[in-house]
């Protein structure tokens, strides 16, 4: 698994779940965007034999959250 593919994935999780209609009524407090941070780390700790750095997990968060603002706007 490639450095980027778990923050592409939980982008696409946060996107797709934040843009449909009925789905989205349910997203109560963020639901989907925490959701995608943490699959987004737990994919990165299924990859990694030692701990996920905070700074590691952070910038995956980062690329997701900008890949799921961009899915939600199209």
């Amino acid at each position: 698994m490639g450095k980027h593919q778990p923050a592409l994935l939980g982008g696409v999780f946060i996107g797709v779940l934040s843009s449909l209609p009925y789905i989205n009524a349910a997203n109560c407090c963020c639901l989907w965007v925490i959701a995608g941070g943490v699959l987004v780390v737990y994919l990165q700790q299924q990859a990694s034999p030692t701990p996920v750095a905070t700074n590691d997990a952070v910038i995956g968060g980062l690329i997701a959250g900008a890949i799921g603002g961009v899915i939600f706007a199209l």
